[in-house]
């Protein structure tokens, strides 16, 4: 029983003898946190009455935060938008207004004017004739500057699916939440807030 014993403190000896000693430079500290919320909202997209759909989301507009409205069909019926269900998102990432078809992956980017305030908005707008297509869209910025002009011009089909029948509002980043997103229809209103 001792000579194993004797073995084995040997052998940890050993061990330790050859293995070298490593010093890994110190890591930088992480720019964001890496938190994040999200939920999902159930909701009927169209009717044949809807004149006018409003889409809108103010949030503090550092450039670590991200704050995305995602728009799409449940297809699985789980109550959450998965990537693969997602048709439209808009919102701002790492400085930058954004709007994605996520279907074809086009996506849209423009920067934020500098401004004293961290305090961003986003509102989509959009009009529907008697018809139920679409009239106009316009984007508006916490300035009530337009955004996204020319590729709204072409009033393109992604912009608003028939067939939406939820939304999911993601927020990520270090700044304390102070987001408001919302939906505005002619016959139906909801906010979301995320503290």
């Amino acid at each position: 029983m001792r000579s194993v014993f004797l073995a084995a403190v040997c052998l940890v000896a050993v061990n330790v003898c050859i293995a070298a000693e490593v010093t890994a430079p110190r890591l930088p500290e992480p720019v964001s946190v890496g938190t994040e919320v999200s939920t999902n909202i159930a909701f009927a997209s169209t009717r044949s009455d809807l004149r006018s759909l409003e889409i809108g989301m103010e949030f503090s507009g550092a450039a670590s935060n991200c704050v995305q409205m995602a728009f799409g069909r449940d297809a699985d019926g789980d109550g959450v938008l998965a990537p693969e269900e997602t048709s439209l998102a808009l919102g701002w990432r790492g400085g930058r207004y954004f709007i994605e078809d996520a279907e074809t992956g086009v996506r849209l980017c423009e920067d934020a004017a500098p401004q004293s305030g961290a305090s961003r908005s986003l509102v989509l707008h959009v009009s529907y004739g008697g018809d139920s297509e679409m009239k106009s869209a316009t984007f508006r910025d916490e300035s009530n500057n337009a955004r996204f002009a020319a590729a709204l011009v072409a009033r393109p089909e992604w912009l608003l699916g028939t067939d939406w029948d939820l939304c999911r509002v993601t927020r990520r980043g270090v700044d304390s939440p102070s987001e408001l997103c919302y939906v505005s229809r002619g016959y139906g209103y909801f906010h979301v807030f995320l503290k």
